[in-house]
């Protein structure tokens, strides 16, 4: 089980790197049309991450319930390494949960950008309506 989820997380992480490359890539590009893909991008790679601390906060419950139903005369060994695995996961929980906030970070800024652009388009475009109609 803790296998098969560290398996999910290493894809959910990879897909992450991807869409970080890609994000970066997109940066490289100016116009309006690369912003709105940069937002895609950021707005997926947020979902991944979302997913990501899902399935991290379920397995740390199941591994919770785990080692308390865990019989201590029984188990005591057993205990203690779910016990580390608690620790683990409770540790990549925060990683996973840092790397959404620095994605959410990034996203409001993409958006900001976005705005600002349009906003200057916008008053570009008025600067030039505005000349022309001067010079009618």
């Amino acid at each position: 089980l803790l296998h098969d989820l560290r398996a999910q997380l290493e894809t959910k992480t990879s897909a992450v790197r991807e869409l970080e490359i890609e994000v970066r890539n997109a940066r490289e590009q100016a116009d309006d049309a690369q912003y709105l893909g940069k937002i895609e991008l950021l707005t997926k790679q947020l979902a991944v991450v979302h997913s990501e601390n899902e399935v991290l906060k379920e397995a740390n419950e199941r591994l919770v319930k785990q080692s308390l139903s865990v019989e201590f005369d029984e188990g005591t060994k057993e205990q203690i390494e779910l016990r580390k695995q608690i620790s683990v996961l409770e540790e990549k929980l925060k990683d996973a949960e840092q790397r959404r906030a620095k994605v959410e970070q990034k996203l409001r800024k993409e958006k900001r950008a976005l705005k600002n652009l349009k906003e200057r388009e916008h008053s570009s475009k008025k600067g030039i309506a505005v000349q022309r109609e001067q010079t009618w």
